[in-house]
């Protein structure tokens, strides 16, 4: 009888045991990713909290009220997303290296203005998970590249 088979297949009952810490950071950049958006529209942190270390929640927290002060919030979509690497980085630590493509503009509250310019950034990002709690975490966020390109086609901006 092959043993083998059944432990891997009882172990594979429960998600947790079968699913490496790569795959647990790889959902936490997911989940930060889409309660940003949720964040910047709303301006709700709660969601945001569940999936990113207190540094990075002051950053966008920061953003969101410079916004807000200028009357106007960030509405972004999240395009694409494709992981390109992730390593190891300490017992609680991972890298996780992606290529994203963003769409967003700034939208006015005051009803009847007329929303800013539409953008689309193409970016290498990394982030850095880190575990507490049992729950994985974006607790460093770095751009490796970006390029910004307008409502027209055209490049305006590019960081590499």
């Amino acid at each position: 009888m092959n043993y083998g088979f059944w432990v891997v297949a009882i172990l594979c009952f429960f998600p947790a045991s079968c699913t490496s810490p790569a795959e647990e950071a790889e959902k936490a950049v997911r989940a930060y990713n889409k309660a940003l958006v949720l964040a910047y529209r709303t301006g709700d942190m709660t969601e945001l909290e569940k999936f990113a270390g207190d540094n990075e929640v002051r950053k966008i927290r920061v953003l969101m009220d410079l916004k807000r002060s200028q009357g106007m919030v960030l509405e972004s979509t999240l395009e694409s997303l494709k992981v390109v690497s992730s390593q190891t980085s300490g017992t609680d630590s991972i890298l996780v290296e992606t290529k994203e493509r963003w769409r967003y503009q700034d939208r006015m509250v005051q009803p009847g203005k007329p929303p800013g310019q539409l953008f689309v950034s193409e970016m290498n990002m990394e982030y850095t998970c880190e575990k507490e709690s049992d729950q994985w975490k974006v607790t460093e966020l770095r751009t490796k590249a970006n390029r910004v390109i307008n409502q027209a086609g055209k490049v305006i901006s590019k960081k590499t």
